[in-house]
């Protein structure tokens, strides 16, 4: 769900008001894809966020919107504390977001939003499958899992910004 993007129109408000509803329990919202994730939230504020958290829906920063738009950025400690699980996505939209570079949304997270790297490792891995439903077959690395993974160029954690436009990866292998 788009939500509080370029003012506070309720859309948080909305999400929390269905993933509320009796039949949104946690197995029925994992298994019809209800209410998992809210997209922007520029403008929500505090209570909203905390209560996104409460009921286990995923909010989505997408940074590139705030760079293509002029619209303000994610406050990340905000976020952080209200305990909202955090997912991080390009929004690739012609009219407003132009690119579709997941590597300069999460570039735009560290530098602009204030997250910190494990925070943004997290949005665009196990935070980003959570959103989507699918955090039991993708998000993480574990034993005897499918495995889809990019290589790119560098030897520490930090290396993964060397570049915003991704175009230092090496090598992607999918299964």
């Amino acid at each position: 769900m788009h939500a509080d993007e370029f003012s506070r129109s309720g859309g948080s408000e909305i999400a929390i008001s269905l993933a509320e509803r009796q039949e949104q329990t946690k197995r029925r919202r994992r298994e019809k894809a209800r209410v998992l994730s809210v997209d922007h939230c520029q403008y929500a504020n505090d209570a909203d966020l905390k209560k996104l958290a409460e009921r286990n829906v995923t909010a989505v920063a997408l940074p590139t919107t705030s760079f293509f738009s002029n619209i303000p950025y994610i406050d990340a400690a905000k976020w952080r504390n209200s305990g909202v699980r955090t997912a991080i996505a390009t929004d690739f939209n012609p009219g407003s977001s132009p690119s579709n570079s997941l590597w300069f949304a999460a570039y735009l997270a560290l530098t602009k939003c204030g997250f910190s790297m494990p925070e943004v490792y997290a949005g665009v891995t196990k935070n980003a499958a959570y959103a989507l439903g699918v955090e039991n077959t993708f998000g993480v690395l574990k034993e005897g899992g499918a495995a889809n993974l990019v290589a790119f160029r560098g030897n520490t954690p930090e290396d993964f910004f060397a570049s915003p436009l991704g175009d230092h990866v090496t090598f992607v292998v999918r299964s």
